[in-house]
């Protein structure tokens, strides 16, 4: 998830774009909450957080996994201007999963025929994902970062979610795209990741493999990355408060 020194975070799925919304390391200030619906989700999620996260995190009680809200479009009114980072792990159609299911059912290729995909879902996922990430951009303070992340190829559920959100919260310059996608200044690294690879290692890695989009967004595809993927996200900043949603 989404890591800040000294700082309140919320995650909504604690999915693989965390590395990209870590800046800083875990202090006894900080504080990380997860929220997450599904309860079989929440106990992989805090088996995860247990395997991967320092033990002291967990002595100091500042982790929470939890099911707060039952739409985590309700951490705009439960927690606004709270959190320092927010990584939204958004729902989302995840195409690649749908194939694998359908090829699963269908014992190989003959399957993805039946592949659960419409356009009418798609636009659905699209909409929700509108609300989620103008909640988090609520529930975060300013000067604080959101990271909108899907396992997505769509760019309606991508892009152009991006851009619906900034036209709603982002003409009087609430909100800006970060240029950086989170990756910083790590260089790129061309060979192939180690088996175990520091941070900065990782962000080159993809920094080196992954494509931006139209929005200022980036996207990792498997053809480029070794099998991995496909995860978007995009890193915005808060300028100033939301006073309205505009449509």
């Amino acid at each position: 998830g989404s890591v800040a020194h000294e700082s309140d975070v919320v995650d909504d799925e604690l999915g693989p774009a965390a590395p990209l919304a870590v800046k800083q390391p875990f202090t006894s200030e900080s504080h990380l909450t997860c929220s997450e619906a599904s309860a079989e989700r929440r106990q992989r999620l805090a088996r995860t957080l247990r395997e991967h996260l320092p033990s002291r995190l967990f002595q100091w009680r500042n982790i929470r996994v939890a099911n707060d809200v039952t739409d985590g479009a309700e951490w705009a009114h439960k927690a606004p201007s709270i959190f320092h980072r927010v990584l939204l792990d958004a729902p989302c159609t995840s195409e690649r999963h749908l194939v694998r299911q359908a090829a699963s059912r269908g014992g190989g290729g003959g399957g993805l025929m039946h592949v659960d995909w419409s356009v009418a879902r798609c636009r659905r996922d699209a909409e929700r994902q509108v609300k989620l990430l103008m909640a988090a951009l609520r529930a975060v303070r300013v000067g604080g970062v959101v990271v909108y992340a899907t396992c997505s190829i769509s760019p309606a559920e991508n892009d152009a979610v991006v851009r619906k959100v900034l036209m709603r919260c982002a003409t009087d310059g609430e909100v800006e795209v970060c240029e950086d996608a989170g990756l910083g200044a790590a260089g790129t690294l061309d060979k192939d990741l180690p088996e175990v690879a520091t941070r900065e290692q990782v962000c080159a890695w993809m920094a080196s493999r992954c494509e931006t989009t139209p929005c200022g967004g980036r996207i990792a595809l498997p053809d480029r990355c070794d099998g991995f993927g496909p995860l978007f996200w995009c890193r915005l900043l808060k300028i100033k408060p939301i006073v309205e949603q505009r449509s």
